[in-house]
């Protein structure tokens, strides 16, 4: 009787640690799913942050070259301001020789 109770109540423990194992597994199941949906988060955050990056780097270009054409507007601004003062003061010394 002693010995049958002990192994009924073995069998006992044996099917506690079972369904302890069948939890245990279970939680693991859904740890690794949440880690998984969690990565496909992370993967999709650095995709946008590539695509933001990518954009401002573009934004870059667009404003390096509109500094350029600027810079280019004003050189050709001060050359043909330099041009015109030149062809004024060759006015002005031909008025001058004429009124001598």
């Amino acid at each position: 009787e002693e010995r049958r109770k002990l192994l009924l109540e073995r069998e006992s423990e044996k099917e506690e640690a079972r369904m302890q194992v069948v939890r245990l597994q279970a939680e693991r199941v859904m740890q690794e799913s949440k880690l998984q949906e969690s990565k496909a988060k992370l993967d999709d955050k650095d995709e946008l942050i590539k695509a933001k990056d990518v954009q401002i780097k573009d934004k870059d270009a667009q404003i390096k070259d509109a500094i350029k054409a600027v810079q280019q507007v004003q050189d050709v601004s001060l050359e043909r301001s330099k041009e015109v003062t030149k062809e004024r003061e060759a006015l002005l010394h031909d008025l001058q020789g004429s009124k001598d």
